[in-house]
């Protein structure tokens, strides 16, 4: 015996394939000898008799089980209804595969626009542990994100961060902008907008804060200029 994974392809019957057929209708298929009809004429001769079962998931064929022998009569009703308990079993999984790949699409796009944003972003969880920093958010606060990912904020050595995370914590996140000067590791003083909320899952809970900062030292010295 032989068996196979196919979609929407495979043996064929004069003018269609079994494969095609079973794709299109997703009606299991028996064959017990493919010599005895001609209208049933295979194209592969080898082929005496076979079993194509659909891999149906949420009423949609995703493909096409199939096994097939040399022998006349080598499957039963019996094997057709074990080899759909399997192929139902298959499309569940593959429904699953595709799921975890749109999710993983998903997260990769969402961390390709907080790497392409203009202001540096961190992400901390309820605990007070730091789940992101990106690559901005490193050059702002003149850190290493791989060394203070996942640590909590009180372990952090860092004058700057602990400056943005205590004005960003010290009350509830709001809406609105908080000014905060920093020391540089160059001796300056770099001035900071930062802007804080919540971060609600789909249940509605608070299961963290985002914190948004913006390098605005720049900005603030033309004006003392003018």
């Amino acid at each position: 015996r032989k068996g196979s994974v196919l979609p929407r392809s495979g043996l064929h019957v004069k003018g269609k394939g079994i494969i095609g057929k079973v794709a299109e209708t997703g009606i299991p298929t028996i064959i017990y000898n493919t010599t005895e009809n001609t209208s049933d004429h295979m194209e592969d001769n080898d082929v005496r008799s076979l079993i194509a079962v659909p891999m149906i998931c949420e009423h949609r064929v995703l493909g096409v089980v199939s096994v097939f022998c040399n022998r006349i009569g080598a499957f039963s009703k019996n094997d057709m209804e074990i080899l759909s308990v399997m192929a139902s079993h298959t499309a569940v999984l593959l429904r699953n595969a595709n799921l975890y790949e749109q999710v993983l699409a998903k997260r990769d796009l969402a961390e390709n626009i907080l790497e392409s944003s203009p202001n540096g972003i961190i992400t901390i969880d309820k605990s007070g542990c730091i789940q992101s920093i990106n690559s901005r958010a490193e050059q702002i606060l003149e850190i290493n994100r791989k060394d203070v990912s996942g640590r909590r904020i009180t372990e952090i050595d860092s004058p700057a961060v602990e400056q943005v995370l205590h004005a960003t914590l010290q009350s509830e996140p709001r809406h609105g902008v908080v000014e905060v000067k920093v020391e540089r590791k160059n001796g300056n003083t770099g001035i900071l907008e930062i802007e804080s909320s919540f971060v609600k899952n789909l249940e509605g809970n608070r299961p963290g804060i985002i914190i948004t900062i913006q390098d605005v030292t720049k900005a603030r010295t033309t004006e003392d200029v003018i």
